[in-house]
């Protein structure tokens, strides 16, 4: 991003800022991928990008897990096909909250327990075991990371289609 984002991995195997407080209000920009990278929670249907039954789901699963949260907010998201982007807001409240990685950790469970109810997978994994975050400190980045999520899917279909005329081209292996 820039300079007024802050990244949580700073090295491999540390997936936070180190000493900082998640619980912190602000802006967060959230992206977490399905297991194995799988696609299957969106397909292309007709130039769209369309949610399958596991998209809906976990499209679903923001705003009843945000329900009992009042003091956390989902400004944007995007459900890709084999990733989540979120750009979600912690409000200051004076009392203790739940952390950003607690909150997302929630939607994974109550999305993957659906997931494999519908698939008849119980256990199977459906995410990557963490996420990544981006911290948001100034009202530019947060526009810019708002019409990023707005705008990925139709990059998503853009970089396919320009994927899948470049493999044309070039004719049979």
């Amino acid at each position: 991003m820039d300079d007024d984002a802050t990244a949580g991995p700073t090295s491999v195997g540390q997936m936070r800022l180190p000493r900082f407080d998640y619980r912190r209000s602000g802006a967060y920009f959230i992206t977490f991928c399905t297991a194995h990278r799988a696609p299957l929670l969106a397909e292309l249907d007709a130039g769209q990008l369309r949610l399958s039954a596991p998209g809906q789901i976990v499209a679903a699963a923001w705003p009843i897990i945000l329900a009992r949260h009042p003091h956390a907010r989902l400004l944007e998201s995007a459900v890709m096909p084999d990733h989540v982007h979120a750009l979600l807001v912690l409000d200051p409240i004076p009392v203790p909250q739940q952390s950003v990685c607690r909150l997302v950790g929630a939607v994974k469970t109550y999305s993957a327990a659906r997931i494999n109810r519908l698939r008849g997978t119980p256990g199977s994994p459906v995410w990557q075991p963490s996420f990544h975050d981006w911290i948001i400190r100034s009202p530019k980045t947060l526009a810019r990371v708002r019409e990023y999520i707005a705008n990925n899917p139709q990059r998503w279909i853009e970089r396919r289609d320009a994927h899948s005329h470049s493999a044309n081209e070039r004719g049979p292996a």
